[in-house]
């Protein structure tokens, strides 16, 4: 027998999510012939405002043929609260810019797991900073792009930029989202001090990790500051910093290291590529060859 339900409005003050409170949500249900639609979705807090609709296809089918399909953007306030509030420890501190992302499942509304969609996720984020905490359950994720416990298996030599914190000025990453298999298809995370890109895959089924890193550090804002400190006079430093940003890409791209991070999420193998090699790289990257 085939279910048929009445036009829903839903207007909740206070959305609780193991005992946070995740904001106001807003909601329309409406049914026609086979298919639920979900509309005008909005949930608000302090933290960030989200847009969202829905579709469960062959609403009260049997036989498995019911799915959903779902899309959400968001505008985010301070992304580090959000991160807190779903359970993954306090990981970041601010954040702020959008994301969107559209996903698929099969069942209703209700049978929503995040280890048992497929979709993408695209955000873009500034001004926010990475801290040195342990970063909760499913925070090994956050764990591997903070790299704090990367660089506890490296050699320490770029590793102190990191260690207590990482402050970046912008972040971009896209996932595809297969069930439990993540791929980071694109990661940029660009800070005062370095810049980060990385891609791979995330394996919560089998808590494992495969991902390829890239560090370059930014030479010029550590000499800046030293010379800074060293004459006791801010605008020699700020003149340095100046004169890096007008030449010095290509001298930080040479620095460059490379890291291939894999197995257990919890204490993953790091290789480092060898310091030739790196240094062969980068300088054929820097020159324009392959």
């Amino acid at each position: 027998v085939k279910m048929k339900i009445p036009d829903i409005d839903l207007d909740i003050s206070n959305l609780f999510y193991q005992n946070h409170n995740l904001g106001k949500l807003s909601a329309n249900l409406h049914q026609e012939q086979d298919n639920l639609y979900l509309k005008n979705g909005t949930l608000t807090s302090n933290d960030f405002a989200v847009n969202f609709s829905g579709t469960n296809y062959c609403f009260g089918c049997a036989g498995g043929d019911s799915y959903v399909n779902f899309i959400a953007n968001a505008d985010v306030y301070n992304l580090g609260n959000i991160i807190y509030n779903l359970d993954f420890g306090r990981t970041l501190n601010n954040g702020k810019g959008n994301a969107n992302i559209t996903l698929q499942w099969n069942g209703g509304f209700q049978d929503f797991k995040i280890l048992q969609t497929v979709g993408v996720f695209h955000g873009e984020f500034t001004s926010g900073k990475f801290l040195q905490v342990n970063p909760g359950v499913f925070g090994t994720l956050f764990s591997i792009i903070n790299l704090q416990g990367l660089f506890e298996f490296g050699s320490g030599d770029v590793g102190d930029i990191f260690r207590k914190g990482f402050f970046f000025n912008s972040m971009e990453m896209d996932l595809s989202i297969l069930t439990s298999r993540v791929e980071m298809k694109n990661f940029e995370m660009v800070g005062p001090m370095a810049q980060v890109n990385s891609l791979g895959i995330l394996d919560f089924a089998n808590n494992t990790v495969n991902a390829e890193f890239s560090i370059t550090p930014h030479v010029g804002f550590a000499v800046a500051l030293a010379a800074g400190v060293a004459t006791l006079n801010p605008l020699i430093g700020v003149a340095v910093y100046g004169a890096e940003m007008l030449s010095g890409s290509a001298q930080n791209k040479l620095l460059a290291q490379h890291y291939h991070v894999k197995g257990n999420m919890k204490k993953p193998v790091v290789e480092k590529n060898d310091v030739t090699d790196s240094i062969l790289r980068n300088m054929n990257s820097t020159v324009g060859l392959k």
